[in-house]
């Protein structure tokens, strides 16, 4: 639903084949067409780790749906269901027969670290068999905020959104991986250094594998 209306995630029936399974990986982005481009900012890894622990309390019942002066707002997502929701959209269109991908990465630095931290990530979307793009789906990873905008907008809205929020059925596997991030980021904030509550950050975000190092 769109327009400013709820999405009612409750109302979902869960699938049987998720329940409670954390997924190892947080999502498997096709890595042969992606861009990197670097912001101007240092990313503070404390302060986005308290974010990610403060997106674990967030109800999921309901998210906020917006079609909003020609952009698709998706908000007030909990750090899991927005790592569910990223993945299932790679997914997808990995699996797509008609639709490509090319990944766009914005990334910067934080203290203490050498890998660089993608705060934004975002996704164009055209056909395989050419044309300009079809739309672009932004994923903001510090705030757990998904946006969509171009000129065929509306077919991510009407066709594609429907299947990918079938992830968000499964609030039991949702609560599962809110869990078991506020755990990781608390026992940080006790136990660890500012550096170290960065490194923790990166492992939450990498599920401990893989090359992710988004927020």
């Amino acid at each position: 639903m769109v327009g400013g209306q709820a999405l009612d995630v409750h109302s979902m029936q869960v699938r049987r084949s998720q329940r409670g399974r954390i997924p190892n990986d947080i999502y498997t982005p096709d890595s042969k067409q992606d861009t990197t481009r670097n912001v101007s900012y240092k990313l503070n890894g404390k302060t986005a780790l308290q974010k990610k622990a403060l997106g674990t309390s967030k109800s999921q019942k309901p998210i906020n749906v917006q079609d909003k002066s020609g952009t698709f707002i998706i908000e007030n997502l909990s750090s899991a269901a927005y790592k569910l929701l990223k993945r299932e959209t790679y997914d997808y269109y990995n699996k797509s027969d008609t639709n490509t991908i090319q990944e766009i990465n914005s990334a910067t630095t934080i203290k203490g670290l050498k890998t660089k931290v993608n705060v934004e990530q975002a996704l164009s979307v055209k056909r395989k068999s050419g044309g300009r793009q079809l739309y672009r789906i932004n994923f903001f990873n510090t705030n757990n905020k998904i946006d969509v905008n171009g000129y065929k907008y509306k077919l991510f809205v009407d066709e594609d959104f429907p299947k990918i929020r079938e992830v968000l059925r499964d609030t039991a596997l949702i609560d599962q991986l809110n869990q078991h991030i506020y755990k990781a980021c608390i026992s940080v904030e006790n136990n660890c250094s500012s550096t170290c509550s960065e490194q923790v950050l990166l492992q939450i975000e990498t599920g401990s594998q893989g090359d992710d190092t988004s927020p």
